[in-house]
C-alpha cells in the first residue's frame, strides 16, 4: 500500500492492523518504508527479540562468565545485608 493510500484510508488501515491481525506494508516511492501492526503484535515481536538476545548472551561463554560474576557479587551483597527491601 502506498503512503498516499495509507494516509487517505488511515482509519481502515488501523482497523485492519488492530482487528484484522494484519501487517500492512506501506511503501514510499515504490519501496517498503514502514509496517503497521497491532500493539499486541508489536509487543510480541519485542518480547521475542529480547528472549533471543538473552539466549545469545547465555550462549556466549565470555558474556556468560560476566553474568555469572555479576550474579555472584549480587548474591554476596544480599547475604551481607547490603540490600534492603524497599517499601
Amino acid at each position: 500500500m502506498s503512503a498516499r493510500e495509507a494516509r487517505d484510508n488511515f482509519g481502515d488501515v488501523i482497523a485492519r492492523a488492530q482487528y484484522g491481525d494484519e501487517a500492512i506494508i506501506v511503501t514510499k516511492q515504490g519501496k517498503p518504508a514502514v509496517v503497521i501492526v497491532s500493539y499486541e503484535e508489536y509487543v510480541a515481536l519485542h518480547e521475542r527479540r529480547d528472549r533471543e538476545t538473552i539466549q545469545e548472551l547465555l550462549d556466549d561463554p565470555e558474556a556468560r562468565q560476566v553474568l555469572d560474576r555479576l550474579l555472584d557479587n549480587f548474591e554476596s551483597d544480599v547475604a551481607a545485608g547490603r540490600y534492603k527491601e524497599r517499601p
